[in-house]
């Protein structure tokens, strides 16, 4: 019954094949942890959240995403489940609103969760790192140093995205045809998502790169030639799945910095650093946005959070010069 169901979403049209592999990747980790079926979850949902809640999480957008994940299930199995279940559905459905509803709210919060605040790294600290890491000769020594290198110099010199840059092919001129995510060098070196969670919302992503973002790149290359951005080291093969390159870069602060930061902590921390939402023209602050695979709205009210020890005389000390806000970052002398 279980493998039923993830067909279901394998063959389902309507999602990009980036929302399918996080449905399934979703669904796997649930059925794992209440050690049922699919179908069983589906049935009762009170005890499926009563588990997670243990086991897990408390945190309310990630108790939403199993819900979302659960009532994609009602919608592709059709009016069957929803007839045998009906109770069970409409509860998935009061819980999914209860839990989107409280996001909602710390959201207006504006303010880190105590697990963020545990693993957040200020903007400052990691560009600092990255500028140290440039200088030493011994950075460049192995490819495991060179990518962890690499991963710092992606995050600080592009607008940040999501778990979208453990796939990317590398191409020397733009392929046009291609359909995964990649970038190229000539004519202009982009970045180009064609696969990411809202794509289907926002279609296709073409973010120039900046050129020293660039000189980092091709500096790898040199060093290590492979066909892809960054790689899983034990496999020699690029992070398919969007979780497995989420705790790649977890490992990768804790190693360096002592903290787990991850993705979407990061998102945050740039948000905070490079984006001025009073003096910055509204074109340009919806163009970021939609670099980074989300609305200006979205950003506003996810993102945009108060750095720790913030006050109203303090907040500038967390964002970056207006002269250098989204500019790459500069390791002077």
């Amino acid at each position: 019954m279980t493998e039923r169901l993830l067909n279901l979403i394998r063959d389902a049209p309507e999602l990009n094949e980036t929302s399918k592999k996080n449905y399934i990747s979703v669904a796997n980790r649930l059925v794992g942890l209440v050690g049922h079926s699919l179908e069983w979850v589906m049935a009762n949902p009170t005890q499926s959240l009563l588990v997670l809640k243990e086991e897990l999480t408390t945190n309310a957008s990630t108790l939403a995403n199993f819900c979302v994940m659960v009532c994609k299930l009602y919608s592709l199995d059709g009016h069957d489940t929803r007839k045998r279940f009906p109770n069970s559905y409409k509860l998935w459905q009061r819980y999914l609103r209860h839990y989107r509803n409280k996001e909602e709210n710390a959201y207006k919060e504006s303010k880190f969760t105590d697990k963020q605040l545990k693993n957040y790294i200020g903007w400052d600290e990691v560009q600092s790192y990255y500028c140290r890491l440039k200088k030493d000769t011994m950075t460049h020594a192995t490819q495991q140093s060179n990518q962890e290198y690499l991963l710092f110099s992606l995050l600080l010199n592009m607008n940040a995205k999501r778990a979208d840059l453990g796939n990317i092919r590398i191409f020397e001129t733009d392929p046009r045809l291609e359909t995964t995510n990649y970038l190229y060098f000539k004519p202009v070196p982009t970045l180009v998502l064609t696969e990411y969670k809202t794509s289907k919302k926002f279609g296709v992503i073409k973010e120039p790169l900046c050129a020293e973002l660039v000189k980092d790149i091709k500096q790898s290359l040199n060093l290590f030639p492979r066909s892809h951005l960054i790689l899983s080291l034990r496999l020699q093969q690029p992070y398919e799945k969007n979780n497995s390159y989420s705790q790649y870069v977890k490992r990768v602060f804790e190693k360096h910095f002592g903290r787990s930061m991850g993705v979407s902590l990061w998102r945050s921390v740039y948000i905070s650093a490079n984006v001025d939402f009073n003096d910055t023209p509204y074109e340009v602050l919806e163009r970021n946005a939609l670099y980074k695979g989300h609305s200006l709205a979205q950003e506003f009210m996810s993102y945009r959070k108060l750095a720790p020890g913030y006050t109203t005389t303090t907040t500038k000390l967390f964002r970056r010069p207006a002269s250098e806000q989204g500019a790459p970052v500069n390791c002077k002398p």
